[in-house]
């Protein structure tokens, strides 16, 4: 067990995978597949186990247990390293698809022991997409020739089973692909999650859920080589404060229903592109996660309309819960917009016109995570 505190009643309780070394995929430890193409081309992953380990050090260290809405109570932490970079992250319990299930068979009988206790579910490695069904790949995938499918385990379905019963708030989240494969569209495909579902229930199960995956349907999940993915950096940065809003006494919270939006435009920042667009799936309720010591950091554009305007302007802002006037000069050389680096709250934008081709122009704007453009409308 990574962490474990049996005394936080009610608590949190993690379950964290990261698969990078895939035994029976090209570069692996084991036999390989002949015809790695059947699986669309998948192979060895230096991202996925540094994301895991992120987030389970981000839970371990960072976390303040005091923000939590409920302290943390464990995390178990799954990995397997890229096979040429081992020293990356450190030994823990190998990722195979019997280890995953025992893990977490554990994590759901510490998570349902409270009704106020909160699952968390994390997992980075290879994915696949067959029809509705997300398959999440265990690093043993393919040990059986004859059924390599008996390394993996379905997503939905666990998830629903899971939310079927308690604690009453589960969050999940999973940093994978979701191509295809021509394996599953030429064979008779059935692979079993990590937990029954029942046929019927009557009340009891969680009321507040959020599921976000780190790529819709056909669409690549990535990171930079040994480096967080872009995903698992936007899940982090959104409980940090960038997926944060006001609670009923006016704090900084993160709640279950801030996070998909934030971390499908945080991942978009990240990247420089919208070629990874996320989804967010299975929302119930709304509960509240982690609080903010004070105002979420925010990174926001400022930029003047008409275009003319803009390239002789200045702009000066202020946080006016902060005395400090910040002036940025100039708008930059090549038309971009400015960056404006502050906290959440009311801000005051100043566009100034030395040469008087347009009045100057004052705005005040409530800036919230995790930030967006603002244009300034001048007047000629």
């Amino acid at each position: 067990m990574y962490v474990e505190d049996p005394a936080s009643t009610p608590g949190v309780h993690a379950l964290v995978i990261g698969v990078g070394g895939y035994r029976h995929l090209p570069g692996g430890t084991g036999p390989q597949i002949p015809d790695p193409t059947q699986f669309y081309g998948l192979g060895q992953l230096t991202s996925a186990p540094v994301s895991a380990v992120a987030v389970a050090e981000w839970l371990r260290t960072t976390a303040d247990p005091d923000l939590w809405t409920v302290p943390l109570a464990s995390v178990d932490l799954l990995v397997s390293p890229h096979p040429d970079v081992t020293d990356a992250v450190p030994a823990t319990t190998e990722p195979t698809i019997a280890n995953i299930v025992e893990a977490y068979a554990r994590w759901r009988q510490r998570a349902s022991t409270h009704p106020d206790n909160v699952a968390l579910f994390y997992f980075c490695g290879h994915g696949l997409q067959f029809d509705t069904q997300r398959l999440l790949l265990a690093s043993d995938f393919r040990a059986n020739e004859f059924s390599p499918l008996t390394g993996a385990f379905e997503f939905e379905s666990t998830r629903n089973a899971s939310t079927q019963g308690l604690p009453r708030t589960q969050c999940f989240f999973v940093d994978s692909c979701a191509g295809t494969a021509p394996y599953l569209m030429s064979h008779r495909v059935v692979v079993q999650g990590l937990e029954t579902a029942a046929v019927n229930t009557v009340g009891g199960g969680a009321s507040s859920t959020v599921t976000v995956l780190a790529s819709a349907p056909g669409i690549t999940a990535e990171g930079r080589r040994n480096e967080v993915s872009y995903f698992t950096r936007a899940l982090l940065a959104a409980f940090s404060g960038r997926a944060a809003s006001r609670n009923v006494y006016q704090d900084w919270a993160v709640h279950t229903t801030d996070l998909g939006p934030a971390i499908d435009t945080l991942v978009r920042d990240f990247r420089g592109d919208d070629n990874q667009p996320t989804r967010q799936d299975d929302m119930r309720g709304k509960a509240e996660l982690w609080r903010l010591a004070g105002a979420p950091p925010v990174e926001f554009t400022v930029a003047c309309a008409p275009t003319d305007a803009h390239r002789t302007a200045e702009l000066t802002y202020q946080r006016l819960e902060d005395a400090d006037v910040h002036r940025l000069g100039s708008s930059p050389s090549d038309g971009a917009p400015w960056t404006v680096r502050s906290a959440a709250g009311s801000h005051r934008l100043e566009a100034t016109f030395g040469r008087k081709e347009y009045p100057d122009t004052l705005r005040l704007v409530e800036v919230l995570p995790p930030g967006s453009p603002i244009r300034l409308r001048v007047l000629p």
